[in-house]
């Protein structure tokens, strides 16, 4: 006998109405007074029938769309103060949070007083610019009006003096040249009449006394106008010359320091200035902060808070925990739009599509049926501890909303995968495998025929036959005993 496996009658087939109980009567042939034996095998009819294969599984309403509520504050310093207890209704605009506002208003405080003396640092560095810039004005001026009588000095050297002076010298040495002149030949004279003792010694000897003076007077003019032409007047020129470019190069010199001291003057007073703007700007930031200490709800709703991971551990936040920037810890959920989110089985997620109809039942209301087809199917698989076989994640969306669900409400959905007019039906119970092939069991004059089928869909509770049954015949329900495949 080839080992098949024998199926027993499961709680499922006691609630089919199709199951009826055959009599199977035997008697011994030949012999009308020999006791009878009874047998009782459970049996079903095929049925030809319409059909509806669906996927079954447990569901959670949730909203179609949620304002996620996080802190803005930096790092982790949005300490709860205050939360609105979870449940309550609440208007756009209301506080549903407050966070410890304390550091931020030290902080506040801490840059209003750095604010203030950095402005009192920037007056001081443009009194400081503002007198350089007066002294600077006084110096100019100074130091060109000192250009100006240098070279004047110098031109009035070239164009006056020098010219002048030289011509008063030649004058000079030609005076005294001609006074000698004279008075060589008044020498000559006089020593022509002292020859001739017409004169006395006495006038001989005066005439060659004033005859070398004279000499000597000339020597001294030709003399002092060399040196003027040589030494005294280029000297003099030189000098005027090079006070004209001192004075020159000192306005130079000065105008480089004067630009420098400038340049780090308002350097000083820029980066005062640059603090200040970023000193403001962290106010701002610091006031924005501290208003947001408040979370004021954006849109009225049901206030419903997230588990989420606080202290390492799984929780919904208390007043006392310090959320992260942007961690989202409460929803306020749109009541006017809902969903079922489902957890289907990697065997069950192949059947199924977007746009497929559906029914959910929330379990508060289970003869609520809320009609809907599903939106979206996951394409990712999420293991689960309690599920033997990978889930996926699929949504309903719900046509109606009724007043009564609330987000986080359990429910059952069954979703429509195919529907046919007419199908021929058995019960699960009644198929068998042997070598990976379906058969089952005619109940037929008494004793059990084997039959392989091809099956179709299938609900859980009834299987479609596609071939191999026909409307009317009966089909066991349990394995047969002694019954041997090779007969």
């Amino acid at each position: 006998m080839i080992g098949a496996r024998r199926r027993t009658l499961t709680l499922g087939s006691a609630a089919i109405a199709l199951v009826l109980v055959a009599v199977g009567l035997r008697q011994c042939s030949g012999n009308s007074a020999a006791p009878m034996q009874v047998l009782f095998e459970p049996v079903a009819s095929v049925r030809q029938a319409p059909f509806e294969a669906r996927v079954l599984a447990g569901a959670e309403l949730d909203a179609a769309q949620s304002v996620l509520l996080s802190s803005d504050l930096p790092s982790n310093r949005a300490k709860a103060v205050f939360l609105v207890p979870e449940g309550e209704l609440v208007q756009a605009g209301d506080v549903v949070a407050r966070f410890d506002p304390t550091t931020f208003r030290e902080e506040l405080e801490n840059i209003d007083h750095e604010i203030r003396e950095q402005q009192i640092k920037l007056q001081q560095a443009q009194a400081d610019l503002a007198l350089h810039e007066n002294g600077a004005g006084d110096r100019a001026a100074q130091l060109e009006h000192d250009i100006e009588v240098a070279r004047l000095r110098l031109e009035s050297l070239d164009q006056a003096s020098i010219p002048i002076r030289i011509a008063q010298a030649e004058k000079e040495a030609r005076r005294a040249q001609a006074e000698s002149e004279r008075a060589a030949q008044l020498l000559a004279t006089e020593r022509e009449l002292f020859e001739r003792g017409l004169t006395p010694q006495k006038t001989l000897d005066e005439a060659e006394l004033q005859q070398r003076d004279a000499l000597a007077a000339q020597r001294l003019a030709q003399h002092q106008l060399q040196v003027l032409n040589e030494v005294t007047l280029p000297s003099e020129r030189r000098q005027a010359e090079m006070q004209w470019r001192n004075s020159q190069r000192e306005v130079e010199v000065y105008q480089q320091a004067y630009r420098e001291n400038r340049r780090k003057l308002e350097a000083a007073a820029a980066q005062i200035e640059n603090r200040i703007e970023l000193l403001q700007l962290e106010r701002e930031r610091t006031a924005g902060y501290l208003e947001q200490t408040e979370l004021r709800a954006p849109v009225s709703g049901l206030l419903l808070y997230k588990t989420v991971s606080m202290q390492g551990e799984k929780r919904k936040v208390q007043v006392g925990d310090s959320l992260w920037n942007r961690q989202g810890f409460a929803v306020i959920p749109d009541l006017s739009s809902l969903v079922a989110r489902v957890t289907v089985g990697e065997s069950e997620v192949g059947k199924l599509r977007p746009g497929q109809v559906a029914a959910v039942y929330p379990a508060a209301w289970p003869d609520l049926e809320l009609r809907g087809a599903v939106d979206t199917v996951g394409m990712l698989a999420a293991q689960s501890a309690e599920a033997q076989e990978r889930q996926f994640s699929v949504r309903i969306r719900l046509e109606e909303v009724d007043p009564r669900l609330r987000p986080g409400m359990s429910a059952r959905a069954s979703i429509l995968v195919q529907s046919l007019d007419s199908a021929t039906l058995i019960p699960v119970e009644s198929v068998f495998y042997q070598q990976n092939q379906g058969v089952v069991f005619l109940w037929r004059d008494g004793d059990p025929l084997r039959v392989p089928v091809r099956l179709g869909l299938s609900d859980g509770e009834q299987v479609v036959v596609e071939e191999g049954l026909a409307a009317g015949q009966e089909v066991m329900l349990v394995y047969p005993d002694n019954f041997d495949v090779a007969d």
